[in-house]
């Protein structure tokens, strides 16, 4: 049988509520085990600048809707293979872009990758993103690590999250150094 007009949005918006859902558990999740110090960091072969583009992929499906552009330059001195945890770089790089994207109505976010310096094979590398989104104020940004928090009281009511999201990606930055 097929549905009729209003029996498919509420189909919808179970299904919207039901995503936001386990996107906020397996945040929690995520959270709980590396406070915990539960989760582990591998330490393996990848190719670097396959994961920023898969990154690059899948940023760009979340903005289909929006007048918004993502530009992303790496710089070529990085080499293709690096050695780490690819799951973990990916985590913090779909959440950084993530928050780009959803506080950027319409205009152009850059991602640039620059290689800072290599000492004794180990490499520094800085990513940076820059966006014409709706900022941070000043008296928040020492704040903007913090979980469970947000930039203002409005920010989970307009634009949603859990305020982990930055908090996870301080947890994985620490503990990788």
């Amino acid at each position: 049988d097929d549905l009729d007009v209003l029996q498919l949005e509420k189909v919808n918006a179970i299904q919207s509520a039901s995503n936001s859902l386990i996107e906020i558990i397996n945040e929690l999740l995520e959270y709980s085990k590396l406070s915990a110090g539960l989760e582990p960091f591998e330490s393996i072969d990848f190719n670097f600048y396959r994961l920023v583009r898969d990154v690059e992929y899948l940023c760009k499906t979340l903005i289909v809707q929006k007048n918004v552009s993502l530009e992303v330059v790496i710089d070529s001195a990085i080499p293709e293979v690096l050695v780490g945890d690819p799951a973990k770089l990916s985590q913090v790089l779909l959440n950084l872009l993530g928050n780009a994207i959803k506080f950027v109505g319409e205009g152009q976010i850059r991602f640039n990758i620059l290689l800072k310096k290599n000492a004794k094979g180990r490499l520094y590398i800085e990513f940076m993103i820059s966006d014409n989104g709706i900022g941070i104020e000043a008296e928040h940004l020492p704040f903007i690590f913090d979980s469970f928090r947000q930039a203002s009281s409005d920010t989970s009511t307009t634009y949603g999250g859990t305020g982990l999201g930055l908090s996870i990606v301080k947890q994985i930055v620490t503990q990788l150094d």
